[in-house]
């Protein structure tokens, strides 16, 4: 009986380090990104790592426009309220 020996793992690009989030502009920058929604809480956003995700977009010439009106367990109203944010935004 012959067995598969192999397996594959697909993900997202995942990557850890003092400073890393301050690439957040950076990385949406190389992919040709212009005009993004930066979802975050409200608590996050108010933190320092609200402020360099923020600082980072601007310096990269990101545009962004900001959506803080997110809860932890969303509803489908939730994601539609989102998603109209987004289209008028």
């Amino acid at each position: 009986m012959e067995f598969d020996r192999a397996f594959q793992l697909a993900t997202s690009n995942l990557r850890f380090g003092w400073g890393i989030t301050s690439e957040v502009g950076l990385d949406l920058a190389d992919l040709g990104a212009r005009r993004v929604m930066l979802v975050m809480d409200p608590q996050v956003g108010s933190t320092r790592v609200g402020e360099v995700v923020r600082g980072s977009l601007e310096q990269a010439g990101v545009g962004f426009r900001e959506y803080d009106r997110v809860s932890v367990e969303p509803t489908d109203r939730t994601f539609q309220e989102a998603a109209r944010f987004a289209s008028e935004e």
